[in-house]
């Protein structure tokens, strides 16, 4: 069911643009010099050096990028990708985005929701949500940008502390915003 996918990407915690009509990056999007590429056939996306990748599969996830090394008792914060299969839902932007609203509210203990809004850059359409609440007793903050593109819908979200989230997410969304899905 479609509820227990989305809460799947709440707990495991760019905007998600398209390279299908674009033959290169534009320029300001190279990569970076010390920055690591992850490219597959299905997505692209560019992290500094010291952030580690796992493709473990690990809640669900196709990647997750931690940020800091983990120390003991510390968070790390993260980006990671879900794709869900959507086949059989019939589902649009708005319904996705109305379901994890709903989930948001439902799943994380004082959630508030912060900012929701639609995004369209380079013609591709994506929604954008930030919020923040307690999660497995810490006070966390998130932004998502969900895309949906034939039959799946792409969650990318960035999970931060809520004392370090405004210190980290200029690099965040550097790392959100090198996302593309083709190759």
């Amino acid at each position: 069911m479609i509820t227990t996918l989305l809460a799947v990407a709440l707990t495991a915690c760019g905007q998600i643009r398209s390279g299908e009509n674009t033959a290169e990056p534009a320029k300001n999007e190279i990569l970076r010099e010390g920055w690591s590429q992850l490219k597959t056939e299905g997505y692209q996306i560019a992290y500094p050096e010291g952030w580690q990748l796992d493709q473990s599969g690990v809640a669900g996830t196709t990647f997750i990028l931690f940020g800091r090394s983990a120390t003991e008792g510390k968070f790390r914060e993260n980006i990671n990708l879900l794709i869900q299969d959507l086949r059989g839902y019939n589902m649009d932007m708005d319904q996705y985005v109305k379901i994890s609203e709903e989930q948001i509210a439902a799943m994380v203990t004082n959630g508030s929701l912060l900012e929701s809004k639609r995004l369209n850059e380079r013609n591709v359409q994506c929604h954008m949500v930030i919020y923040a609440g307690e999660q497995g007793g810490r006070n966390l903050k998130w932004k998502q940008f969900y895309r949906i593109s034939g039959e799946k819908a792409y969650v990318l979200t960035f999970t931060g502390t809520q004392d370090t989230y405004d210190d980290l997410i200029e690099t965040a969304d550097e790392i959100m915003n090198s996302f593309y899905l083709g190759n």
